[in-house]
C-alpha cells in the first residue's frame, strides 16, 4: 500500500479518534470522582462544548459544593500536559474573548474551575498549572493540582 496524503490524513484522524476515545473514558472516571470526593453535587448535566475549530472545551459541568460554592469547572482533555498545553488553555480559552463569549453563549457564568485533564503531565506542566490557578487532574492520580476560582467575564482568576 502506497501513503498518499489522502491516506496519511485518514490515518491520522482515525489516530485522533482513538486516542479522543480513550481520553473521555478516562475523564468519565476521574472528574465526577473529584466532583463527588469533595462532597460536591452536579447541577445538571455534563456538557461538551464546541465552541469553534481553535477552542477546546471537552466537558463543562454547573456544581456545588459543601462550603456553599458553586460555579462551573471547564475540562479540557490532552493526552499528556505539556507546559504548551497549559498555557495555550489559559490563552486560548480562559483569557480570549471571543472564546469566553462563545461559552457565555452556551449558558457558562461565572464563577469557573478550569481544569485541565492529562493521563500524564511533565513537571513544568505542574509548575504552570499552579502559577496560572488552572487544576491540573491526572486519570491516577487524581487532582495534583488544585484549581482557582475564575472569572469568565473577566478572563481572570478572582484573586488577581
Amino acid at each position: 500500500m502506497q501513503w498518499t496524503n489522502e491516506k496519511i490524513r485518514e490515518f491520522l484522524e482515525d489516530l485522533e479518534a482513538l486516542i479522543d476515545f480513550h481520553l473521555e473514558e478516562r475523564l468519565n472516571d476521574a472528574f465526577p470522582s473529584w466532583v463527588m470526593a469533595r462532597g460536591g453535587v452536579f447541577q445538571g448535566d455534563i456538557l461538551r462544548m464546541a465552541l469553534g475549530p481553535e477552542w477546546r472545551v471537552n466537558w463543562a459541568a454547573r456544581v456545588r459544593f459543601p462550603d456553599g460554592s458553586e460555579g462551573w469547572v471547564l475540562v479540557s482533555a490532552r493526552a499528556k500536559a505539556w507546559l504548551q498545553t497549559v498555557q495555550d488553555f489559559v490563552r486560548e480559552i480562559l483569557r480570549d474573548p471571543q472564546a469566553r463569549a462563545a461559552l457565555q453563549a452556551k449558558g457558562v457564568g461565572d464563577p469557573m474551575w478550569p481544569v485541565v485533564f492529562a493521563m500524564a503531565a511533565e513537571d513544568r506542566a505542574l509548575e504552570a498549572a499552579m502559577q496560572a490557578g488552572v487544576g491540573l487532574l491526572l486519570s491516577r492520580q487524581g487532582m495534583v493540582v488544585a484549581p482557582m476560582l475564575w472569572s469568565l467575564e473577566r478572563g481572570a482568576p478572582l484573586e488577581e
